[in-house]
């Protein structure tokens, strides 16, 4: 069996929250099926698809998706079982524990961490593996962080 193009669907309400996220050879038969039977088919607001050349594109865009958005309706695949198993999840688990923790954006933590606003985005992506030293660098800044107190 061939790898085919896999398309990932994301669900949206009104204001812009991602509701869902899948992926799917057939979007036209999967987003029926969703709008059909899922108790928030109400709630989508706008439906985004993005193709990719194989499944395993795909699988990944989703797992990122999830990690980055954590959709509420998303209950096969959560962040949690995103990561189970994997070092590069975990890293990415702990510094999205960070960020929410500390009210800091992704985008600051990388640049304040290791000097690279994308740093959070890519990472989640896959498009970038932290190497071992990257790796020390964001968590010793992690461990060592201690925010501003205004005055």
């Amino acid at each position: 069996m061939t790898d085919a193009p896999t398309c990932l669907y994301r669900f949206f309400d009104a204001d812009g929250h991602l509701l869902y996220v899948g992926i799917t050879k057939n979007p036209a038969s999967r987003l029926s099926e969703h709008l059909a039977g899922k108790p928030w088919a109400a709630l989508v607001g706008n439906i985004r698809l993005t193709w990719f050349q194989s499944r395993k594109e795909a699988m990944d865009a989703e797992r990122a998706a999830i990690m980055l958005d954590r959709p509420k309706h998303n209950v096969a695949l959560t962040a949690h079982e995103c990561s189970e198993g994997n070092a590069h999840m975990e890293l990415i688990d702990s510094v999205y524990a960070f960020c929410a923790r500390t009210g800091m954006s992704a985008t600051t933590f990388g640049k304040l961490s290791v000097g690279d606003p994308n740093l959070v985005r890519q990472l989640a992506s896959g498009k970038r593996q932290a190497l071992p030293r990257t790796e020390a660098r964001i968590r010793a800044f992690m461990q060592s962080y201690t925010p501003e107190v205004p005055q």
